[in-house]
């Protein structure tokens, strides 16, 4: 070739020289292809989503199709419904390795077709399981134990206690969840569990009938899986509150719980808990709180503690700090006034029994007043925290809460003067703990436009001199 003849470039679409007629996409390194896959994955949960994300990346150029064809992680997830195209070549493309399996609700003979038996043969590739609708059709057809299946999740479906499923799954099932299920009344839970989630349960009788699930049932999964370290527990049925004597089972190493009911409230305990959830509903009867310490503990190492009463709800939550917690009482009828002061007595009583709450404390007083009722629930909570109680150690006598510190309230806000006195109460010196001074009392209101305001009424408060909220 001469000095001065100008230098050619081949420009085939796959020409490894071409550096500078690819795109930069193309350029990235092998193992950075996968990641930039999933970016364009919109539920990465999905095997629909995982296999069209795939197939769209394998028309950027001849390179990707051949990577993305070799990658046998992106091939893994397999969503099964009827009209699923023929499964073969991505059982082929995963090459062996581990699959995630979603199946949803067949219709008639539908459970016959090839790609239900390509699944079930791959049974022992299982790592994940989602069955929604069908697990008696589907579980029946097993053959082989999915012996290294992990995790669980079964929806709308009965769940026999000779479901193929859980008689051949191995000891390796660390999750599972259960929704919107009817358990029957002799099944056996599966031993092992770390993560259990049980939401929406039932219980098919001996004689077949279908009934709220009993709070025996949940003791039941709970006492076969000591070592859960997440747990979320729904019921709101009558039913599931006779725990006719059972024991709380001891979970020493768990670490968040979401509880929906009070039903399932005493079934256990957990004192190293870190984050906790839990949503009381108010009835007639005071639900069973004498195992609050699996949710206080989270209040004594937060940063912040929020204590707010709604509508006759009581919201208890935390910001910061290693552990989390979140209590309310779903209930509006204002028959159940007293019935919520009383349960918010329980709860800080056993919060600082021993020692008390060591974060600064919010209140906020969200009420804006029960109809039909005399009952004023603001003021009964003002009445609990302004009068001392007697500590259990020294029989001196203490304030609940001393470091309350901030009240928020809505508008109209309690009567000026009893807010006052309110303060007034907390500042004398006969308890061994003082309380923190009150810092800040705020209303919480709305302007003609209805924008959201809050006007800070601490010295209006203290100049009161009268029974109104004038100063």
């Amino acid at each position: 070739m001469s000095k001065n003849q100008p230098f050619h470039v081949e420009t085939r679409p796959d020409a490894p020289t071409q550096r500078k007629e690819r795109p930069f996409i193309d350029l990235l390194p092998i193992e950075l292809l996968e990641q930039v896959i999933s970016l364009g994955v919109d539920n990465p949960g999905s095997g629909r989503s995982t296999i069209k994300c795939a197939c769209l990346w394998r028309t950027v150029s001849r390179r990707w199709k051949y990577v993305i064809d070799d990658c046998a992680s992106l091939w893994t997830s397999i969503f099964l419904r009827n009209g699923t195209e023929n499964l073969k070549p991505q059982l082929e493309k995963s090459k062996g390795a581990l699959l995630d399996i979603q199946i949803l609700r067949f219709m008639g003979n539908s459970m016959d077709c090839q790609c239900v038996q390509l699944v079930i043969d791959n049974a022992h590739r299982w790592r994940t399981l989602a069955v929604y609708g069908c697990l008696q059709e589907f579980a029946a057809r097993l053959e082989l134990p999915p012996s290294i299946l992990t995790d669980v999740e079964i929806q709308s479906s009965i769940i026999l206690r000779d479901c193929k499923l859980f008689t051949f799954v191995g000891p390796n099932l660390r999750r599972l969840t259960l929704t919107s299920v009817v358990i029957a009344h002799d099944f056996d839970p599966p031993v092992g569990l770390e993560d259990l989630q049980l939401v929406k349960a039932r219980e098919r009788s001996e004689s077949g009938s279908i009934r709220d699930l009993p709070a025996n049932k949940f003791h039941q999964f709970l006492n076969a899986n000591p070592n859960l370290r997440i747990l979320r527990l729904g019921a709101f049925s009558r039913r599931a509150r006779d725990r006719c004597g059972l024991q709380p089972v001891n979970l020493p190493k768990l670490e968040k719980v979401t509880l929906f009911g009070s039903q399932v409230f005493g079934l256990f305990w957990a004192e190293h808990c870190l984050e906790a959830c839990l949503t009381l509903r108010c009835d007639e009867e005071k639900p069973p709180l004498g195992a609050w310490t699996t949710f206080v503990h989270g209040l004594r190492k937060a940063e912040r503690v929020e204590i707010g009463v709604c509508d006759g709800d009581i919201f208890i939550s935390t910001v910061g700090g290693p552990s989390t917690i979140e209590i309310s009482l779903n209930r509006s009828d204002p028959r159940y006034g007293s019935l919520r002061i009383s349960i918010l007595e329980d709860f800080l009583n056993e919060a600082e029994k021993d020692a008390h709450i060591s974060a600064p404390v919010e209140l906020g007083l969200l009420t804006r007043g029960e109809s039909g009722s005399n009952f004023d629930f603001n003021l009964e909570v003002l009445k609990l925290l302004q009068t001392p109680v007697s500590d259990s150690l020294s029989g001196k006598s203490r304030w609940r809460i001393p470091n309350l510190h901030k009240i928020v309230m809505n508008y109209p806000a309690p009567p000026y003067h009893h807010l006052q006195a309110f303060i007034q109460a907390r500042s004398n010196g006969c308890c061994i703990q003082p309380a923190s001074p009150i810092t800040s009392i705020s209303i919480h209101s709305f302007d003609e436009n209805e924008e959201s305001f809050y006007e800070e009424v601490l010295d209006k408060v203290m100049a009161c001199a009268g029974g109104g909220n004038d100063g």
